[in-house]
């Protein structure tokens, strides 16, 4: 028994040593991995600061990406050379000044190096492996989002020194939707209601109308931003005292792209189209009903009269009659329709 329980103390010492050393390893396995990130890490940072004092002093091109399609920004420094390390970094315009632009991709010695890729570029960038010897540093962004607009995009390049070679400042729009113009036309009070409404902008567009009279003004157009799509829907509504054929516009502009579409529309035919047929048959229903009241009025009046046996008084009834009411309403009524019954 005592044998027993010293093979039993024996494993539990052993056991207790081969946990240690596994800790003790798996502690040097992480030193030591840390160590490679710090080492691949600490070149991108060098290399940051070593050519932010030359970003600025590149210009840029401008280049406005549709949202959600792809974009390339186009980098070819024209000369051959075999770089160590290309960085493709960005920045926004109001970030700090001490703050490090972010990866959007990085090559190294032959390779793509995705591990200091920023994480909102992930599986959306890539570049021309085969290509980059000949100079072409092109940048392929998949899909532009909301995200991407207004960001400078830097191209740094390690060889024998550092080189600042391509800016690209980059926008991202979409073109609002052909504006939608309802006319309301409100009947008997000599005004229309107008509502000019578009969809899908990006980013914030403005909205204007033209055709007003000198009385009239454009009111402030109501935004609002659709969160499933991160595009903006624009509408304003306009209430007008029209002339005959006075024409109005909506202009819907996108402030990026600085392009313009239009709808114009002629309030007064929409109402004339809308009302009247209506008009009609109101007043074809009016004139037969007053129509049917006075022959019933007149047929009634003249039933009356001629139904009514009358002496003709202090006249000569002329020749002897077989019917005197009827020469009696001749005399009076002067009338000898009624009396042809």
């Amino acid at each position: 028994m005592s044998s027993f329980c010293l093979q039993l103390d024996i494993l539990s010492f052993t056991f207790e040593h081969m946990q240690t050393g596994l800790n003790l390893l798996s502690n040097v396995t992480i030193s030591v991995f840390s160590t490679m990130i710090v080492l691949q890490i600490l070149p991108v940072l060098w290399l940051v600061q070593l050519v932010e004092s030359q970003a600025s002093s590149v210009p840029g091109d401008k280049v406005i990406a549709t949202l959600g399609q792809p974009v390339l920004l186009n980098c070819h420094p024209g000369k051959l050379f075999k770089p160590n390390r290309i960085f493709w970094q960005g920045r926004k315009p109001s970030d700090p000044v001490d703050e490090y632009p972010w990866v959007l991709h990085a090559y190294n010695n032959g390779a793509e190096e995705l591990l200091t890729q920023n994480i909102s570029y992930r599986n959306r960038t890539s570049i021309y492996m085969d290509l980059i010897p000949q100079g072409n540093l092109s940048l392929l962004i998949s899909e532009a989002k909301v995200e991407d607009d207004n960001t400078q995009i830097f191209v740094h390049v390690q060889a024998d020194t550092v080189h600042n070679i391509c800016r690209k400042d980059l926008r991202v729009a979409a073109m609002p939707q052909k504006p939608e113009v309802n006319v309301s036309c409100m009947e008997g009070a000599g005004e229309q209601k107008i509502v000019c409404t578009s969809h899908g902008s990006f980013p914030e567009p403005t909205l204007n109308w033209t055709g007003l009279n000198q009385r009239e003004s454009s009111p402030l157009p109501t935004v609002t931003l659709n969160p499933n799509e991160n595009t903006y829907s624009i509408s304003s509504a306009l209430w007008v005292n029209l002339t005959k054929d006075q024409r109005v516009t909506c202009y819907v502009t996108n402030p990026t792209l600085q392009e313009t579409i239009n709808t114009s529309i002629t309030p007064s035919d929409s109402c004339s189209s809308m009302y009247p047929t209506n008009h009609l048959h109101i007043w074809m229903a009016v004139l037969a009903i007053v129509i049917v009241c006075a022959g019933a009025i007149l047929y009634y009046k003249r039933k009356v009269l001629c139904s009514r046996p009358k002496q003709c008084s202090g006249e000569d009834p002329g020749p002897t009659s077989d019917h005197p009411a009827k020469e009696a309403c001749l005399l009076e009524m002067k009338d000898r329709a009624c009396c042809n019954t």
